[in-house]
């Protein structure tokens, strides 16, 4: 009952009523039905309140934290990507800044060659 009523995969019209819980519970009690009042109590708290295990919940917190968290890298990596560039360039252009210095001091002190 409690999957068939909080499985998101069952459509509405093909969860079980709660005739169909109390007809399904006939007998159970050494062959006598059990009051329909009692099991009418059962199927309306397992459908207000889904049961769960504590495993269970946890479980979903932490796949929920790590949902969220992914999320959060996805965005955080973009940004990273973007530092990565911008240092990229940044490093590029000293390397260009001190290359052109190079030259221009070799070019001043007439050398042939330049050493780096």
């Amino acid at each position: 009952l409690n999957t068939d009523l909080h499985n998101p995969n069952i459509r509405e019209d093909r969860k079980m009523a709660k005739e169909d819980f109390i007809r399904n519970n006939r007998g159970i009690a050494s062959g006598n039905d059990l009051a329909e009042d009692f099991l009418a109590g059962i199927y309306d708290r397992i459908a207000a309140r889904q049961i769960s295990l504590k495993e269970d919940d946890d479980l979903r917190r932490r796949e929920a934290g790590r949902q969220s968290i992914a999320s959060m890298d996805m965005f955080s990596s973009t940004a990273q990507v973007r530092r990565k560039k911008e240092a990229f360039h940044r490093e590029r252009e000293d390397m260009v800044r001190q290359s052109e210095l190079m030259f221009t001091k070799a070019v001043h002190e007439g050398r042939q060659g330049i050493e780096y």
